[in-house]
């Protein structure tokens, strides 16, 4: 039963994924932005620990669990990084050359090229959370979570997003990326453990679905309250404002959307979306689909432009749809190295 798929969080990731890709699209609404980079990067890393208790990961081998969450996590992360610069210099030649040493240092320093920040801060927290977790008890897994949550806090304070696109050398640039990799990853440990602890104390038990229903419904309000009063955060960049407004908002927002799931009959779209998430994560950004996209739509927008900002983005929605159903079906069927599988 442990490896048999939870509905539910593949719902959840369905709905993560697809607040992922509309935050990207460049909302005219402000309001619409903060409340959905409040959670939507966080709810990935709950999901992930709830996963690692369902599976029983602390209890598997250790060196076994790392081998096979490199090859899941790392070498799309490479691999995908390549693409990248593939693309850029393709597409971007005139900034190509001073694009590339920075592309490169954010490559093999685990910074990440855009989205793809995400897969080295889950592998790395992974890692620590199931050495802490392996070789100490619950409670004491808990405790050094949450020192490792505040060591985070205190380090995120000696780094700001504006010094990475500021700096005099690439020498204080490494500087500066090293400290995001490791506030990013103390993080994903803050929430993998919440995560983990949800599962193991809540989730893991057999529940009635309409039992959820009115946490999910109390939890999102409580998440738009603490969003809209700690304003606009990014966890990639490093800005979180008030870090308990951040953190309250971040579990809150993840649990309304975990319990709405949890109290819905499977939705198979929302659920197939959730399970191939991964690919859409690494392709939409990377692979210039959000590019092509808002290119199109700008081109039909010019042509008709009475179909004003709705027509923009519902061909933009259309767009990407085509584009992540055929890297959904091409990818693992055709070039499944790229995310670390082998042709079946």
């Amino acid at each position: 039963m442990a490896n048999k798929r939870i509905s539910y969080i593949d719902m959840a990731k369905g709905i993560g994924i697809l607040l992922v890709v509309i935050g990207h699209f460049g909302l005219p609404s402000e309001a619409l932005l903060t409340w959905i980079f409040s959670f939507h990067m966080p709810l990935f890393f709950i999901l992930s620990g709830m996963l690692l208790s369902h599976t029983n990961a602390p209890e598997q081998d250790l060196s076994a669990c790392i081998k096979k969450k490199a090859k899941n996590l790392l070498i799309p992360y490479f691999t995908f990084s390549v693409l990248s610069m593939v693309f850029s210099a393709l597409l971007d030649t005139a900034e190509f050359r001073s694009y590339l040493p920075y592309a490169l240092l954010s490559t093999v320093t685990f910074y990440g090229i855009s989205v793809l920040w995400f897969l080295p801060a889950l592998f790395f927290g992974e890692v620590l959370f199931l050495f802490v977790r392996k070789h100490t008890s619950l409670l004491m897994s808990a405790l050094l979570s949450f020192g490792i949550c505040l060591l985070t806090v205190f380090s995120a304070n000696t780094y700001h997003y504006h010094y990475v696109t500021d700096f005099e050398s690439y020498l204080s640039l490494l500087g500066a990326f090293l400290i995001a990799v490791f506030v990013r990853t103390g993080m994903a440990v803050t929430f993998l453990a919440f995560g983990y602890y949800l599962h193991h104390f809540f989730f893991g038990k057999k529940t009635q679905r309409c039992t959820n229903l009115i946490p999910a419904a109390l939890f999102l309000a409580l998440n738009l309250y603490l969003s809209f009063k700690n304003g606009y955060v990014d966890l990639n960049y490093l800005l979180f404002n008030n870090y308990l407004l951040y953190f309250s908002a971040s579990i809150t927002g993840s649990l309304a959307v975990i319990c709405l799931c949890a109290a819905l009959p499977e939705i198979k779209l929302l659920s197939n979306i959730g399970k191939n998430s991964f690919i859409i994560m690494v392709t939409h950004m990377n692979c210039r689909f959000l590019g092509i996209c808002t290119a199109i739509g700008n081109l039909v927008l010019s042509m008709l432009p009475f179909l004003g900002q709705i027509g923009y983005f519902l061909i933009s929605a259309v767009c990407m749809i085509l584009l992540e159903a055929a890297a959904i079906r091409v990818i693992p069927r055709y070039f499944p190295f790229l995310i670390g599988r082998k042709r079946n």
